[in-house]
């Protein structure tokens, strides 16, 4: 094994979603997954997910037309997301 040496990055905080263009950028192609966002922790990814199921932040209205699971990928916490439709009541 070869050792890398290498300053750190600088700690900028997380990085902000706007969940307006992902939302747009999900309608564009249903039923496919995307990473929405990397959290600090799968609670904090996992909250944010709630929020978009139940349609609690805007971008993400109607209640129902996005899915949202959280998973922890190689340390990463990180929401995935699709747009599955309206439904015929919306």
């Amino acid at each position: 094994m070869t050792l890398r040496f290498e300053d750190p990055p600088r700690h900028t905080g997380a990085a902000r979603t706007d969940h307006t263009v992902a939302a747009a950028a999900l309608k564009q192609r249903p039923g496919q997954w995307g990473i929405v966002g990397t959290y600090k922790n799968i609670g904090s990814a996992s909250g944010v997910g709630i929020r978009i199921k139940r349609g609690a932040t805007a971008a993400y209205r109607p209640a129902g037309a996005f899915e949202a699971v959280a998973r922890t990928v190689h340390g990463e916490a990180r929401l995935y997301a699709r747009y599955v439709g309206e439904g015929p009541d919306a």
